[in-house]
């Protein structure tokens, strides 16, 4: 399976309590064997971490065998997550990192 990088996003966000939070954005494209298994034919891994804790994070990310799924601070169960399309995970990626960490979700999109 290859992979290319698509977009790579990286800024810092700013809770109301005045949390520093970091957040990286890496979106893959994917081809070749294997490739069939990744929806969309993309891989991601997103992560938003507070800079003063970064075991308080929300993590998205898509990988063989798991699939798109997602890890809330430092819980080692994954929960699945149902691809609709890159767009709408993409805002549910930030829709979460805004709740975890009391962003305005304004801030993140």
């Amino acid at each position: 399976m290859k992979a290319r990088l698509v977009n790579q996003r990286r800024f810092l966000a700013e809770s109301r309590k005045g949390k520093q939070i970091v957040v990286e954005m890496d979106l893959y494209e994917v081809s070749g064997p294997g490739a069939d298994v990744l929806p969309g034919g993309y891989r991601f891994s997103w992560i938003a971490f507070n800079v003063q804790n970064p075991m308080e994070r929300v993590l998205f990310d898509s990988h063989p065998p798991k699939g798109p799924h997602f890890h809330i601070d430092n819980r080692k169960n994954e929960i699945k997550i149902e691809w609709t399309s890159l767009f709408q995970i993409e805002k549910l990626f930030f829709r979460m990192v805004a709740r975890h960490f009391d962003i305005d979700l304004k801030e993140l999109e």
